[in-house]
């Protein structure tokens, strides 16, 4: 796998599944920040609509309505022992008696739930790994998934509203090259004529 960088590009409907080596010249110096899960997670926040990252407290993005944080789902520590109580994960430090960074970030998942409009929800899931001082460099996995909302589901489907086949399709908040838009012809108030309208 390729060095890890600090930015990776993700668009938004699209899957996306990435792997990298994260190298250290001294791993009890980089523990606690290099190879932290919580730095991908704490005090950032993402735009509904826009799908763009907002990095501050929740006390200073708190006029921004669109602004929703990321949620820890799971997180599976180094011994294989699952958490889903996001408030008391176990935490990445660097155990001098044994010369081993505790709890590294292994994998990180994040799943989005969206609508036709907007981001709904970002959770992640976490995997850590022990890393002791003899290694340079850990292998880090990076995943994006995104989901419908549950909502979507309850609609109902018919071939008069013509949503019978759930299909791929490109529009706000993310436009998606290769698949269509989707778009709705309207008449006008003599009902005569019709156009096309995107809808956003």
């Amino acid at each position: 796998p390729p060095k890890c960088v600090e930015l990776l590009a993700a668009a938004f409907g699209k899957d996306k599944t990435n792997s990298c080596l994260r190298q250290t010249d001294n791993l009890a110096l980089d523990c606690e920040h290099r190879f932290n899960s919580m730095r991908y997670i704490s005090d950032i926040f993402v735009e509904k609509t826009k799908g763009s990252v907002v990095l501050g407290t929740s006390r200073q993005t708190s006029n921004l309505q669109s602004a929703i944080p990321i949620e820890v789902t799971k997180f599976t520590d180094s011994k294989g022992d699952a958490f889903t109580n996001t408030k008391s994960l176990p935490q990445t430090s660097w155990d001098e008696a044994s010369f081993t960074c505790t709890n590294a970030l292994k994998r990180m998942k994040y799943i989005l739930e969206y609508n036709q409009t907007t981001i709904n929800s970002i959770s992640v899931e976490i995997e850590t790994a022990d890393v002791d001082i003899q290694t340079s460099a850990l292998k880090q996995g990076f995943e994006i998934t995104f989901v419908p909302a549950k909502s979507s589901d309850s609609i109902e489907r018919s071939r008069a509203k013509n949503n019978l086949i759930t299909r791929p399709r490109s529009g706000n908040p993310g436009y998606i090259v290769g698949r269509p838009t989707l778009g709705a012809r309207k008449p006008n108030a003599n009902s005569t004529v019709s156009y096309v309208d995107a809808l956003k």
